[in-house]
Parts: C-alpha cells; structure tokens; sequence
C-alpha cells in the first residue's frame, strides 16, 4: 500500500473531489508557515476547529438521548454523525468504528439512502487508510443500494469514488472472492463521464466542479495540458462560492499542472496566490500545507535553484514528521479500546444468544413431558406431539449452528480491523524496531484470522482442513515479504483438525515462515521451502525445512518468536526440534 501523507498532486486532487477536503487533526498550538519557520495560533486569530468540537458535542448528545429512547433509527443516524466528526477531526479509527456501528443497524432494513451514505463513508475511510481493496467493496455496495432506490444524487457520489479508487491504484490488481481485475484511467473517465451525465441532467453547479477537479487530477497522469482546462473550471466556481480549501487544493493542483507543461513562471503565480489565501485565512490542513511544499520544491528544482528545493522539501518532511508524532501515541490506544469494546460486545451477544437457547431447552423439556402425560390417553395426539418437537429441535439445531456461524465470522471481522489497524499503525512508525514488531504482530493476528474466515466458510464448525488451511498462513506471509509462492513445496494427507489444535499450530507455522523469509531467502540464488503435515493414527507430524544457513541452538533460544514456537507447542503437548543440515529443519508431533 502507499504511504498516507503527501500523495502526487492527482491523487491529492481525487481525494478532493470525493470527500469535499475533509479537515486533518490540529497539530497542538503551532504550524508551519511558507517560510518555514513556526506560526503561533494568537487567541484573536480564529480557529476553525472549535464549530467541528461543537458538532462533535452535539452528536454525542444526540447518541445518548437514542440510547435512552431505544430508537434504532435515530441510533443509526447519531452513529453515523459520530462517524463524520471524527472523520473530519482526523480520527479515521474512531470514525470506522462508529460507522460500522451505524450500518449493522441499517443494514437489517434494506437499502436505504442512509445505507448508502454509510457504504460512502467507510469507503472513504478505507481509501483515506490506504485499504483500496476494501474501499472498492463499499463503493460498489454504495453503487447498488443508489442504483436499487434510484438516487440520482447518490450515483454521482458512488460514480466519483468509484473513479477515484481507479486514479488513485491504476494499473494495481483487485482480487475479489470470484474474479481479480487491474484498476485503470480508463474506468476512471467512464465513472467520471457517468457522473458528469448525472449532474448536468440535475443542473447542479457544484457537482460538476467536483467531477471536473477529478477530471483533471485524472487528466494530470496522463495529459497535463488538458488537466489545466478542468481544473480552472473548478477554480471558477470555488471562487464564487469561497470555498477556501477547495481554492488552495485546486491553485495547488493548476501550479503542478503548469509545471508538468514547462512553464514555471505561471506555476510561481499560483503558488504564490494558495499561499496568500492559505495564511490569510487561517486555514489548518497539513494535506494542504505539504502539498504546497512539495510543489514549491517542484518549482525551484525545476528553474535551477536546488537550495531553495530541498530547503522546501525539509519543510514539508518537518509538517509530516510533526502531525505523525503527535498522532503516534493515540492510535495505540485507539487501537486498544476498539478491540476491547468489539471484544466485549461479541462477548455479550453470545451470552444472549446462550441465555435464549437455554430457555428453548427447558420448552422442549417441559413438551416432552406433557407428551409422556398425553400418551397415557391418546396415541394420535402423542404422534402430533413429537412431530412438534422434532420440528422445534431441529430449529434449535439450525440456531446453534449459525450462533457459531455468526461467532466465527465476528470474530474474523474483529481479527481483520485489529490487522488493518496495526497496518495502519506500522505505516505511521518512524522507528524501524517498533515497525517491525508491529508488522509481526499483524501476521499473527491474520493468521487466526484466516482460521475463523475458514470456520465460517466452512460447512464443519469446529474443524478445518488441513490442506487448505496451511497454504493461506503460508501465502499471507510470502506476500507480506514479497516472495514467489512457487518457493513452497507442500506434501500433505487430507484430514481435519480441531480449532484448538489448528490456532497454535498455525501461529506455529506463522513464526517459521517469517523466520525463513526473513533470515534464509534473502541473496540466496535458488532458495526453497519445504511444509510436510501429515497424520499417522492419532499422532499428527508437522516438518517445516529450508536451505537458508540455518542458525545456532543457544542464540535463537531468547528471540521472541523462538518463545512464542515453545509455549504453543506446550499449548499442543508436542514434541519439536531443530536440526541443522543444509538448511534449517523443524519437526514437531503431537497426539490429537
């Protein structure tokens, strides 16, 4: 994925057209000014996030008095709001996590337009957090829900960020459950076009000002000179309707676009024009403010004056370094009190879920009793008797069967943000230690994952097959580190294993997989990687070789991972060992 700050001028320009510039966090009291030295906010200049807090305020109450109301509707809507705030304050982990909240419950009443702002919002989300994949997922969803209630106004909203998923990722692959496909500029033009047909049928002014700073962002990756066209368009009606930021961004995107054709003088002006505007106003936007840096630096290394374009380009690392730093901390604990309250709340439906099962068992119960009674009298109405519990039971079983359906699969979701957010968390990280650890972790925790997305996959609930299980914990981590899958040779017998075996096991197969990634195929010309797991009786045998150069006994013995292999095999009751012999070869066994 790339990096969250400072995107090329056409990115940045997509992402202005589809979410309408929505404002980053304050940096504390201070932020970087076009001379590079650091501006004070005094208390009479004004502050253009206080009306946000105030906003924030109000959604709060307005989630609290639906609480108190038990009114799904107006609960939805205030989750939904919560969502928007924090968006707009820069908390995209909070924002997801109200927005997932909201469209559980809207999604229990079909397609509304209030589910396709959602699917809007957390696609949004995903393409501000890099997640393309899933961001392209809730666009489409977004498309279908407009298409199926026929909002017009809504279709451009899905069209646009349709097309900015295709800007921002073109020529990458999405794979999806049953077909993978490269994103292109091509689908961007045509979602483009769609919208633009929508918004001049509606006559709306501003939606056509958004579609053409998309069609110029476009337009700069592959023509500049017919981006200059769209974007002052654009710049014509932000101008009227003095939209500040929308002015900046898009004189920003014209002075990159000049540069791109050769004419720096021109670029000077524009640049010149976003500054005065951005300082003037008092405007607080670090996407903004480094995006002026950069192309500043673009500018001087293009007339000549290469001080002045690195002094720049420190300039804008400074603005990146200080709104990572001041956000550092607080996604950790975000991170921490999301997991604990998705925890906790699947934790309280299964209890509920236990609590009514339990009372259908004790109805059964007393039915069987009343039918013993009825036998005594007669026969017929004891057959009519049974053939009723035998329905009922059978309808517990089905609810027993999709509790640990539905168990398995939250749990999956729950796995699959924590991931995304270490993801998250590893891109913002200076330190390459703290880095590392993280991105470790996240294998981990997608490797219980890919276990539960079996589960639920499945048709047996407690069991996974081997040979399907193993491969996905092996591809996730060569894809992490970037090698061929052609590298596995894999000799498996087909059996099923219990999810208590299967989770230590996989963290087991985690940990050696990233070993030999990181340690045996690196600048080694014909590297390979052998898995054998087979079953013999109730004994299963798991061997794991490599021809990397191997490692010594004592040493590994401290690292955490080596740790990590000898408590879960402790967890399993197995027998393991280390050999070395041209390679690395790790066996281990252990009695189901």
């Amino acid at each position: 994925m790339r990096p969250i700050a400072f995107f090329p001028l056409s990115t940045w320009l997509i992402l202005t057209s589809v979410f309408i510039l929505s404002v980053c966090p304050v940096w504390g009291q201070n932020t970087t000014s076009s001379t590079g030295s650091l501006v004070s906010h005094s208390a009479d200049k004004p502050n253009p996030y206080v009306r946000e807090f105030e906003k924030l305020k109000e959604a709060q109450q307005l989630y609290q008095e639906a609480v108190a109301k038990r009114d799904s509707a107006q609960l939805s809507e205030a989750c939904y709001l919560l969502s928007k705030r924090y968006r707009t304050l820069g908390d995209f982990v909070t924002s997801e996590m109200w927005a997932i909240k909201s469209l559980r419950i809207r999604e229990r009443s079909g397609p509304l337009n209030e589910l396709g702002k959602l699917y809007i919002q957390l696609s949004g989300n995903c393409v501000t957090t890099n997640r393309y994949q899933e961001a392209y997922v809730y666009a489409h969803r977004a498309l279908a829900t407009f298409q199926s209630i026929q909002s017009e106004r809504g279709l451009i909203s899905a069209y646009s960020i349709l097309a900015g998923v295709h800007s921002l990722q073109s020529g990458s692959k999405i794979a999806l459950k049953d077909k993978s496909f490269f994103l292109s500029l091509d689908s961007t033009f045509y979602y483009n076009r769609l919208a633009e047909e929508i918004a001049r049928k509606l006559n709306d002014p501003k939606e056509l000002a958004m579609i053409h700073i998309a069609l110029g962002g476009a337009w700069q990756q592959r023509d500049p000179h017919r981006s200059i066209a769209y974007l002052k368009k654009a710049l014509g009606f932000f101008t009227a309707a003095k939209t500040d930021h929308s002015i900046v961004g898009i004189r920003i995107g014209l002075a990159d676009a000049y540069l791109a054709t050769g004419r720096p003088q021109t670029a000077f002006k524009f640049l010149e024009q976003a500054k005065h505007i951005y300082f003037s106003q008092h405007l607080a936007h670090h996407d903004l403010l480094g995006a002026l840096e950069n192309t500043y630096a673009k500018y001087y290394r293009q007339t000549g004056n290469l001080e002045q374009a690195i002094a720049h380009l420190e300039k804008a690392h400074e603005i990146k370094t200080k709104a990572l730093k001041m956000d550092r901390e607080g996604a950790i604990s975000r991170l921490s009190l999301a997991y604990g309250a998705e925890q906790k709340e699947a934790q309280l439906k299964a209890q509920q879920h236990e609590i009514a099962l339990n009372k259908e068992k004790l109805r059964s119960q007393w039915q069987i009793i009343v039918a013993v009674c009825l036998l005594v009298f007669a026969t017929g109405s004891m057959s009519y008797v049974f053939f009723r519990l035998f329905r009922k039971n059978q309808r517990i079983s089905r609810q027993n069967a999709d509790l640990v359906k539905e168990q398995n699969h939250r749990v999956k979701n729950n796995l699959q943000l924590v991931s995304s957010l270490l993801n998250l968390q590893a891109k913002k990280l200076s330190d390459q230690a703290a880095r590392k650890a993280v991105e470790e972790s996240q294998l981990r925790v997608q490797a219980i994952g890919m276990l539960h997305r079996q589960l639920y996959d499945g048709t047996n609930l407690i069991e996974v097959e081997v040979t399907a299980f193993i491969p996905d914990i092996v591809h996730g981590v060569f894809q992490v580190y970037g090698f061929n899958q052609q590298l596995v040779h894999y000799e498996f017998s087909a059996f099923y294993l219990h999810v208590d075996k299967a989770v230590p096991l996989g963290l087991i197969l985690n940990e050696l997989t990233t070993n030999a990634c990181k340690y045996a195929f690196p600048n080694h010309q014909a590297a390979s990687f052998k898995i054998a797991c087979y079953r013999k009786g109730s004994t299963v045998c798991l061997q794991v070789i490599d021809n990397g150069p191997g490692f010594t006994h004592t040493l590994p013995r401290s690292s955490f991972g080596m740790q990590l292999i000898h408590m879960l095999a402790g967890q399993l009751d197995a027998d393991y060992s280390f050999t070395k012999k041209d390679g690395t070869a790790f066996s281990l066994s252990f009695k189901l």
